[in-house]
């Protein structure tokens, strides 16, 4: 598993800049504490509080947690907070001991973010592999069958590598989404049931 910020790159304008507009909506997770309202309203539902964003020609998104229906937990001391469906585990770096989430959401999401004019979606983020490789590999089969052509993971560094590249009347605009190589072992496990 790769995962490899996200950058665009505007590559040779070919005519005077009269404007091509990209949309950036950053960390989108629906989920999580959020899931009873969405299972009710619709996964639709918070964009319709939003202004319109189908104005600009290109929209990115960084799908802060995985599409799958998986619900799996690393191998590790997993905890809740006080009336938190949320699990985290923590993990030891230089900073000391840093609390990780785990999440993870419908892969309904998809559809909506398609919905909305979403076309990219960013994968390089600390969130990827909360429900494993596998979680991952059907968050990019989620956002594939919406339209929406993730970037910055994949099951080799061919495919987490691949841009998103698209041609526009100013030029060539691409895609990249860079972090780190995932090398630790990954042993995802079920959560139980007494623990939902």
């Amino acid at each position: 598993m790769l995962i490899v910020v996200s950058v665009v790159v505007t590559v040779s304008p070919g005519a005077s800049y009269e404007g091509y507009t990209v949309t950036w909506l950053g960390d989108t997770f629906l989920g999580d504490r959020a899931e009873q309202a969405l299972e009710t309203h619709g996964y639709d539902w918070p964009f319709a509080m939003l202004p319109r964003l189908d104005s600009s020609e290109l929209m990115v998104v960084n799908c802060e947690a995985p599409l799958t229906l998986r619900n799996e937990l690393p191998d590790a001391d997993v905890f809740y907070g006080m009336g938190s469906p949320i699990p985290r585990y923590h993990v030891y770096t230089s900073r000391g001991q840093v609390t990780r989430y785990i999440h993870r959401s419908s892969p309904a999401v998809a559809d909506s973010l398609a919905g909305i004019g979403v076309s990219v979606a960013t994968l390089a983020n600390n969130h990827a592999l909360d429900q494993g490789p596998e979680g991952l590999l059907d968050t990019r089969a989620a956002l594939l069958s919406a339209g929406i052509q993730p970037v910055g993971a994949g099951r080799n560094a061919e495919e987490a590598l691949e841009p998103f590249i698209t041609d526009t009347p100013y030029g060539r605009v691409a895609i990249f989404a860079f972090g780190e190589e995932a090398r630790r072992p990954m042993r995802p496990r079920t959560v139980p049931a007494s623990a939902r």
